[in-house]
C-alpha cells in the first residue's frame, strides 16, 4: 500500500513467430538465450529454426553492409 512505481522506459518484447521483433532477441541477455536453448521443448516450439534462420539473417545483412565498402 501507498507504494508507487514508475513507467517502464525502453521496453521491448520478442515472439517469434513475429519477424518485426527479431533484432530483439539480441536485446535478451546472453545467458536468458542460453537457458531458452536448453529449454526441453526448445526444437518442438520452433524456437531452434528462428534462432538458426535469424543467424543467416543477421549474417546476410551484415555481409550486404560490408559489400558496400570500397576495399
Amino acid at each position: 500500500k501507498g507504494t508507487t512505481l514508475e513507467q517502464l522506459q525502453n521496453t521491448s518484447y520478442f515472439d517469434f513467430e513475429e519477424k518485426s521483433t527479431w533484432e530483439n532477441w539480441d536485446k535478451i541477455p546472453s545467458w536468458i538465450r542460453e537457458k531458452i536453448k536448453k529449454a526441453v521443448n526448445f526444437s518442438e516450439n520452433g524456437l531452434e529454426e528462428f534462432i538458426i534462420e535469424f543467424e543467416k539473417y543477421k549474417n546476410n545483412d551484415a555481409k550486404n553492409v560490408n559489400d558496400d565498402l570500397p576495399f
